[in-house]
């Protein structure tokens, strides 16, 4: 059998008084949003492409053009999507992708 490839996710539940996304993510007029139908809501933020600290202070200019290679990203991103629960009631449910968890406020 193949290997199938996978990836861990996060899934938090947000408190149930908070169902607004605004109230939920920090710098939410600052996002950028995507609907994935019939899913959720994502949000996401510029990323950002950046020399590793450890390239300078083991190789200083050595390497040249090709150090381009090694730069890191930081890309981030959260699907919001309200989950149905219970006859008359649904519960909001975030799932971070790379640095995402940061989008979220404190204690929702």
């Amino acid at each position: 059998m193949p290997d199938v490839p996978t990836n861990k996710l996060s899934v938090y539940l947000i408190k149930e008084e908070y169902s607004e996304h605004k109230d939920i993510l920090k710098k939410f007029d600052t996002l950028q949003t995507k609907d994935v139908n019939g899913v959720g809501i994502l949000y996401f933020g510029e990323s950002h492409t950046f020399k590793p600290l450890w390239i300078d202070k083991f190789f200083g200019s050595a390497l040249g053009e090709d150090i381009k290679k090694l730069f890191n990203a930081s890309s981030k991103a959260i699907l919001l999507a309200k989950v149905k629960v219970a006859t008359n009631k649904e519960r909001v449910f975030a799932i971070p992708f790379g640095y995402g968890w940061t989008f979220l406020n404190h204690g929702i």
